[in-house]
């Protein structure tokens, strides 16, 4: 069933990332120029076609009125697994590192803590699949798009998901036992650091 994801910042990402599986871009009338000019700028291949409507007919109850300026009808991404993760890691040639979140229901704080990840660095986010928040359109915008350049696992158990990176060789460090130091001596070890 498509998504619907809103925002200038994520449709872009998926536009640069997965063109195909946008079905319809809808712009406000009279929206801003960022919006047309980032989507007008990609190339053409990349392009789906621009609707517009009135700006009241766009936003719907659950829409935010901040983000009246765009949005896409988008397939859902393809449901990914540890093994991405682990591909991530081995082209990179770096040590595995992966943000191992437990519990987290607000979608907002899903998208910051994956766009937090992705720009540190880390090969995958692994959330679980009940009890938490799912990618949404919410956590594509508080993402900023970048739950398009980061595996977001959804596991089942995640002492199963802990055992199967061990298995293939990676131990596991919790930086909770780093409680007590400063901010900045803690800048190259987020949450979990597979060594």
């Amino acid at each position: 069933m498509p998504e619907i994801i809103y925002g200038v910042n994520p449709i872009v990402e998926i536009l640069r990332r997965r063109p195909s599986d946008i079905k319809r871009i809808i712009l406000a009338e009279g929206s801003g120029t960022r919006a047309h000019q980032l989507l007008l700028d990609l190339p053409e291949g990349k392009r789906s076609p621009l609707n517009t409507k009135s700006g009241r007919s766009l936003i719907s109850s659950r829409i935010r009125a901040t983000t009246r300026e765009v949005l896409a009808i988008v397939l859902p991404r393809e449901a990914t697994g540890l093994d991405k993760i682990i591909a991530a890691w081995r082209t990179s040639g770096e040590k595995l590192l992966a943000v191992i979140l437990d519990g987290i229901q607000d979608p907002q704080n899903l998208g910051a803590l994956v766009r937090t990840a992705c720009s540190a660095g880390a090969h995958g986010v692994i959330t679980l699949k009940d009890r938490a928040a799912p990618v949404t359109g919410t956590v594509y915008k508080a993402s900023a798009g970048a739950v398009e350049h980061i595996p977001v696992v959804s596991v089942v158990n995640i002492a199963h998901a802990i055992d199967f990176l061990k298995a293939r060789g990676h131990g596991c460090g919790n930086e909770a036992r780093t409680a007590g130091k400063t901010f900045t001596s803690l800048t190259e070890r987020l949450i979990w650091h597979w060594l």
